[in-house]
């Protein structure tokens, strides 16, 4: 390498020129450091397998797999409880439908009677009998008793329409199938409870809370697990080479098998955070079941007393309307003989409609209290029990 100096140096740069043999050394030495990283790269053809097994000597896995299925029976239950809860909404419904179409009917009667009352008062009006007392007070009654006809066809409406809704359907689809009047479904001659143990079984929330418990347990289980060591077994087979041809050459092959344990050294305080943390869910998970537990049972006292007490309440005004009816007849009666005014007729008219429309509430409550004790009972009763 030579530097001439009658080139110029100027601030910064320095002209350097090489002459032919310099130059061919280094061009032969890029290209022998080329032709080196170049043999370097090739392909690299590899294949394994890795498979491990955890020793459960402690039973960490085991509770955690248990937890996890008290987790799914959970879910499970709850579901259950949803629709449980749709039913019984839907029973409702259908028989508010049927009440409201009960009281229809009977105000339509009762509008009947009055609006031949009102012609037989008009009658003797005309005949000079009556007065227009009389008149003005039978054409007050019957049109008091068509006033009560719009207020049950708008809950009859709403009824189908909430049991549409409940059904995914849109407004007055069902109408053709729940329009036409039917009468209130029958009630069972009796409702066998069973035993508590029963209703352990059939009740979706007390399944849930005790799943929920079996999981609070499983998890505390792990918690103590945590504190011992975790040990594996590792196995890794495989083959490696440079060409395809040789992956499955006997000295490609490559295979370790050996234990893996894991201590939990320096991890005792979130250990025993997490062991305390378990055990405070798992008590107010038990209080949970225990407190489920007991208001099951109470739902399920409560719905009976008020089926029993509806029972006796229903036959009481069943009785008190077949006495209106007859006292009815007999006003009715005494009017048209001129022996007594026209407001014996319309007091017995009052009284009867009052009493049959709360002997059809006391029909719906009853039906109602019998859809309350279904659901208290977790979904039904068996019949041979």
């Amino acid at each position: 390498m030579v530097v001439e100096d009658n080139q110029p140096v100027r601030a910064g740069q320095l002209l350097v020129t090489l002459d032919d043999r310099d130059y061919r050394t280094a061009v032969d030495g890029a290209q022998s450091q080329l032709d080196k990283d170049r043999a370097q790269v090739g392909d690299d053809w590899n294949t394994g397998l890795s498979a491990s097994w955890e020793l459960d000597l402690f039973g960490r896995v085991r509770r955690a797999v248990e937890g996890a299925d008290a987790q799914t029976e959970e879910a499970i239950e709850a579901r259950r409880g949803v629709a449980l809860d749709a039913l019984a909404e839907l029973a409702g419904d259908y028989m508010t439908l049927r009440g409201a179409q009960a009281r229809e009917e009977i105000t339509r009667r009762n509008l009947d009677t009055a609006t031949h009352a009102l012609a037989l008062v008009e009658n003797q009006y005309e005949n000079g009998v009556g007065n227009t007392l009389d008149v003005s007070r039978a054409k007050a009654r019957r049109e008091s008793i068509a006033a009560l006809l719009p207020d049950l066809q708008t809950t009859e409406q709403q009824s189908i329409n909430a049991i549409g809704l409940l059904l995914a359907q849109p407004p007055h689809a069902l109408e053709r199938e729940l329009a036409p009047v039917k009468d209130l479904p029958l009630l069972p001659p009796r409702v066998p409870v069973g035993l508590p143990s029963d209703l352990l079984r059939r009740r979706p929330d007390i399944c849930e809370a005790e799943a929920r418990l079996h999981q609070a347990t499983a998890e505390t289980g792990v918690a103590v697990a945590s504190f011992y060591p975790d040990i594996s077994l590792i196995g890794n087979a495989g083959t490696e080479g440079l060409q395809f041809g040789n992956l499955f050459e006997l000295a490609s092959r490559s295979f370790s098998v050996g234990p893996s344990i894991d201590i939990p050294i320096f991890e005792g305080g979130r250990l025993r955070g997490m062991l305390k943390l378990r055990k405070a869910l798992q008590q107010e998970a038990a209080i949970d079941y225990q407190k489920t537990v007991l208001q099951a049972w109470r739902d399920v006292d409560n719905a009976m007393t008020a089926y029993g007490n509806t029972q006796r309440r229903r036959d009481a005004l069943a009785d008190a309307v077949q006495h209106e009816r007859d006292a009815l007849n007999a006003a009715t009666q005494r009017y048209e003989q001129g022996s007594s005014s026209f407001l014996d007729v319309d007091t017995a008219q009052g009284i009867l409609l009052n009493d049959e429309a709360h002997l059809v509430q006391a029909d719906m409550a009853l039906r109602d209290e019998l859809v309350a004790l279904y659901k208290a009972l977790g979904g039904g009763w068996s019949i041979a029990g």
